[in-house]
């Protein structure tokens, strides 16, 4: 479950990602009874749930029956930090994914990083959003190339390559900035812990994670998501 938005004082609309179809959208129930309420827990970001979709003949919103949770999350729904966590990566799935784009690899990839967040102790949780972003850029097939990567190098973001020389544009990263990149490109969840960053190193680093997939696929860097995230630190 990446988003949900108000449609009408009846409905509002939740988007979702499928494996089998890709982005799906989908009316819930806006109101304030119990089955709704209900609804609205099952959907919080990054859920996991199962339902049949319908969708009539010429619709881009469907509506689901016998909605369910097929995964339970307890720790993300307690815990303030996981909560940021997975609703910035609701907010970057929302804003990468392509309407009638199937993709069940990029489905997988989500399901297991939801997984890693609820498992993974929060006080180990801070490289998670800049990992996060780091593989989705793989997923999307718009990482930098590695392989170009030595010591002093510099990343070029426009060509997504490591460089000898400073290209004539202003879109690069500074030689520790790359070195970083590089670093943090070769780890997961189960050994992000392993790159230690001060406060504005990671916030640095992320944010220039989000420029670079915004130059190359889709605008993630002005995520309202971004700003929770960083009022918890």
């Amino acid at each position: 479950m990446l988003r949900i938005t108000r449609y009408s004082d009846r409905n509002d609309i939740a988007l979702g990602l499928s494996r089998e179809v890709g982005p799906v959208s989908f009316l819930v129930s806006a109101g304030s009874g119990r089955g709704a309420a209900r609804r609205r827990a099952l959907l919080m970001p990054m859920s996991i749930v199962g339902g049949e979709l319908n969708v009539a003949a010429g619709r881009s919103v469907g509506t689901v029956g016998d909605l369910s949770a097929l995964t339970v999350f307890p720790a993300i729904h307690a815990n303030p930090v996981k909560g940021a966590v997975a609703l910035f990566m609701a907010d970057m799935l929302a804003a990468v994914v392509r309407e009638g784009v199937c993709d069940p690899l990029l489905w997988d990839f989500a399901a297991a990083s939801v997984a890693a967040l609820e498992r993974i102790p929060a006080s180990r949780l801070a490289n998670f959003p800049i990992v996060f972003a780091m593989r989705l850029a793989d997923m999307l097939g718009i990482a930098p190339d590695s392989a170009t990567y030595c010591r002093g190098r510099i990343l070029d973001l426009r060509d997504g390559v490591y460089r000898a020389t400073v290209p004539l544009h202003p879109d690069i990263a500074t030689a520790t900035e790359s070195r970083i990149v590089a670093l943090a490109g070769g780890l997961g969840y189960h050994d992000m812990h392993r790159l230690r960053l001060s406060l504005d190193d990671r916030r640095q680093l992320l944010d220039g994670v989000l420029r670079f997939i915004t130059m190359h696929h889709a605008r993630v860097d002005n995520l309202k998501s971004l700003a929770v995230l960083r009022s918890l630190g």
